[in-house]
Protein backbone atom coordinates (compact mmCIF):
# COMPACT_ATOMS: atom_id res chain seq x y z
CA UNK A 1 0.00 0.00 0.00
CA UNK A 2 1.27 3.46 -0.92
CA UNK A 3 0.57 5.01 2.48
CA UNK A 4 2.70 2.38 4.23
CA UNK A 5 5.42 2.50 1.58
CA UNK A 6 5.78 6.28 1.99
CA UNK A 7 6.72 5.74 5.64
CA UNK A 8 8.89 2.63 5.27
CA UNK A 9 12.65 2.71 4.80
CA UNK A 10 12.35 -0.91 3.61
CA UNK A 11 10.53 -0.08 0.36
CA UNK A 12 11.30 2.05 -2.67
CA UNK A 13 8.26 2.81 -4.82
CA UNK A 14 8.65 2.69 -8.58
CA UNK A 15 7.38 5.88 -10.23
CA UNK A 16 7.38 6.58 -13.97
CA UNK A 17 8.26 10.12 -15.07
CA UNK A 18 8.74 11.69 -18.48
CA UNK A 19 10.59 14.55 -20.08
CA UNK A 20 8.43 16.05 -22.84
CA UNK A 21 9.86 17.19 -26.18
CA UNK A 22 7.80 19.10 -28.75
CA UNK A 23 8.15 19.13 -32.55
CA UNK A 24 10.57 22.10 -32.37
CA UNK A 25 12.98 20.13 -30.17
CA UNK A 26 12.14 22.14 -27.04
CA UNK A 27 11.41 20.70 -23.63
CA UNK A 28 8.52 21.28 -21.24
CA UNK A 29 9.52 23.15 -18.06
CA UNK A 30 7.19 24.11 -15.21
CA UNK A 31 7.95 26.15 -12.09
CA UNK A 32 6.55 24.93 -8.81
CA UNK A 33 4.73 27.33 -6.52
CA UNK A 34 6.44 29.03 -3.56
CA UNK A 35 3.90 27.35 -1.29
CA UNK A 36 4.31 23.89 -2.83
CA UNK A 37 3.37 21.09 -0.46
CA UNK A 38 6.82 19.59 -1.04
CA UNK A 39 9.12 22.01 0.76
CA UNK A 40 12.29 20.85 -1.05
CA UNK A 41 10.69 21.60 -4.45
CA UNK A 42 9.36 25.11 -3.74
CA UNK A 43 10.14 27.60 -6.54
CA UNK A 44 12.09 24.92 -8.41
CA UNK A 45 11.59 24.22 -12.09
CA UNK A 46 10.92 20.69 -13.26
CA UNK A 47 11.36 18.91 -16.56
CA UNK A 48 9.47 15.86 -15.31
CA UNK A 49 5.82 14.93 -15.44
CA UNK A 50 4.51 11.71 -13.94
CA UNK A 51 3.80 9.98 -10.68
CA UNK A 52 2.79 6.81 -8.93
CA UNK A 53 1.44 3.89 -10.91
CA UNK A 54 -2.04 2.86 -9.79
CA UNK A 55 -4.04 -0.36 -9.99
CA UNK A 56 -5.95 1.02 -12.98
CA UNK A 57 -2.64 1.25 -14.91
CA UNK A 58 -2.08 -2.50 -14.57
CA UNK A 59 -3.15 -4.94 -17.29
CA UNK A 60 -1.87 -8.49 -16.70
CA UNK A 61 -2.14 -9.23 -20.42
CA UNK A 62 0.16 -6.28 -21.22
CA UNK A 63 2.21 -5.86 -18.05
CA UNK A 64 5.19 -4.45 -19.98
CA UNK A 65 3.23 -1.29 -20.79
CA UNK A 66 2.21 -0.36 -17.22
CA UNK A 67 4.64 2.60 -17.16
CA UNK A 68 3.36 3.95 -20.47
CA UNK A 69 -0.26 3.66 -19.32
CA UNK A 70 0.64 5.41 -16.06
CA UNK A 71 2.42 8.22 -17.90
CA UNK A 72 -0.47 8.73 -20.32
CA UNK A 73 -2.92 8.88 -17.38
CA UNK A 74 -0.69 11.31 -15.45
CA UNK A 75 -0.32 13.54 -18.53
CA UNK A 76 -4.08 13.53 -18.99
CA UNK A 77 -4.60 14.41 -15.31
CA UNK A 78 -2.10 17.29 -15.33
CA UNK A 79 -2.19 18.69 -18.89
CA UNK A 80 -4.85 19.70 -21.41
CA UNK A 81 -4.49 19.36 -25.18
CA UNK A 82 -1.45 17.07 -25.26
CA UNK A 83 -0.99 14.62 -28.12
CA UNK A 84 1.53 11.85 -27.42
CA UNK A 85 3.36 10.54 -30.49
CA UNK A 86 6.19 8.46 -29.01
CA UNK A 87 7.18 7.10 -25.59
CA UNK A 88 10.72 5.79 -25.07
CA UNK A 89 12.41 4.69 -21.83
CA UNK A 90 15.66 6.51 -20.99
CA UNK A 91 16.81 5.15 -17.64
CA UNK A 92 16.18 5.68 -13.96
CA UNK A 93 17.00 8.02 -11.10
CA UNK A 94 17.90 6.50 -7.75
CA UNK A 95 18.60 9.58 -5.64
CA UNK A 96 18.71 8.57 -1.98
CA UNK A 97 20.02 11.89 -0.59
CA UNK A 98 16.66 12.89 0.89
CA UNK A 99 13.53 11.23 2.22
CA UNK A 100 11.53 11.65 -1.00
CA UNK A 101 14.30 10.10 -3.09
CA UNK A 102 14.86 7.31 -0.58
CA UNK A 103 11.23 6.24 -1.00
CA UNK A 104 11.07 6.46 -4.80
CA UNK A 105 12.87 4.95 -7.78
CA UNK A 106 12.02 7.05 -10.84
CA UNK A 107 11.94 5.41 -14.26
CA UNK A 108 12.49 8.18 -16.80
CA UNK A 109 10.97 8.25 -20.29
CA UNK A 110 11.16 10.69 -23.16
CA UNK A 111 7.83 11.53 -24.75
CA UNK A 112 7.44 13.36 -28.04
CA UNK A 113 4.34 15.51 -27.89
CA UNK A 114 2.26 17.81 -30.04
CA UNK A 115 -0.80 19.97 -29.62
CA UNK A 116 -1.43 23.19 -27.72
CA UNK A 117 -0.89 22.26 -24.11
CA UNK A 118 -1.79 23.87 -20.83
CA UNK A 119 -1.61 22.75 -17.21
CA UNK A 120 -4.97 21.76 -15.75
CA UNK A 121 -6.37 24.10 -13.12
CA UNK A 122 -6.18 21.42 -10.43
CA UNK A 123 -2.42 21.05 -11.01
CA UNK A 124 -1.99 24.84 -10.96
CA UNK A 125 -3.90 25.12 -7.69
CA UNK A 126 -1.90 22.32 -6.06
CA UNK A 127 1.59 22.61 -7.42
CA UNK A 128 2.36 25.07 -10.22
CA UNK A 129 2.02 28.81 -10.82
CA UNK A 130 -0.31 30.17 -13.50
CA UNK A 131 2.49 31.47 -15.72
CA UNK A 132 4.86 28.66 -14.87
CA UNK A 133 5.03 26.72 -18.13
CA UNK A 134 7.55 27.24 -20.88
CA UNK A 135 9.24 25.30 -23.65
CA UNK A 136 13.02 25.62 -23.54
CA UNK A 137 15.86 24.53 -25.77
CA UNK A 138 18.68 22.39 -24.47
CA UNK A 139 20.86 25.52 -24.35
CA UNK A 140 18.28 27.45 -22.31
CA UNK A 141 17.98 24.53 -19.88
CA UNK A 142 21.77 24.44 -19.53
CA UNK A 143 21.78 28.11 -18.49
CA UNK A 144 19.23 27.51 -15.74
CA UNK A 145 20.33 24.07 -14.53
CA UNK A 146 20.72 25.33 -10.93
CA UNK A 147 17.01 26.33 -10.92
CA UNK A 148 15.87 22.76 -11.60
CA UNK A 149 14.72 20.28 -8.96
CA UNK A 150 17.29 17.56 -8.14
CA UNK A 151 15.84 14.82 -10.36
CA UNK A 152 15.50 17.23 -13.29
CA UNK A 153 19.14 18.26 -12.80
CA UNK A 154 20.21 14.63 -12.97
CA UNK A 155 18.11 13.94 -16.07
CA UNK A 156 19.12 17.14 -17.90
CA UNK A 157 22.82 16.82 -17.12
CA UNK A 158 22.84 13.20 -18.31
CA UNK A 159 20.55 13.57 -21.33
CA UNK A 160 22.15 16.79 -22.58
CA UNK A 161 25.67 15.97 -21.31
CA UNK A 162 25.81 19.04 -19.08
CA UNK A 163 28.05 19.67 -16.10
CA UNK A 164 26.08 19.35 -12.86
CA UNK A 165 25.99 22.34 -10.51
CA UNK A 166 28.97 22.06 -8.14
CA UNK A 167 26.82 21.23 -5.11
CA UNK A 168 25.30 18.27 -7.02
CA UNK A 169 28.40 16.80 -8.70
CA UNK A 170 28.79 14.10 -6.06
CA UNK A 171 25.65 12.41 -7.41
CA UNK A 172 27.66 10.59 -10.02
CA UNK A 173 30.33 9.31 -7.66
CA UNK A 174 28.25 6.24 -6.80
CA UNK A 175 27.27 3.61 -9.33
CA UNK A 176 23.92 3.37 -7.52
CA UNK A 177 22.83 6.93 -8.28
CA UNK A 178 22.12 8.83 -11.45
CA UNK A 179 20.31 8.08 -14.68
Amino acid sequence: ERELAEKSAQVQQVVPYAILENAEGKYFVARRRADSRRHELRNKETLLVGGHAEKRDWDAAKSETVFERCLRRELDEELIGIKVSDVAPLGFVNDTRNEMGSHHLAFIHKIKVGGRMAIRRQAIDQEFGRESVSWLSMEEIAKSLVNLDPWSQIVASTLFQLKMPSEQQHLFSSKNEGV
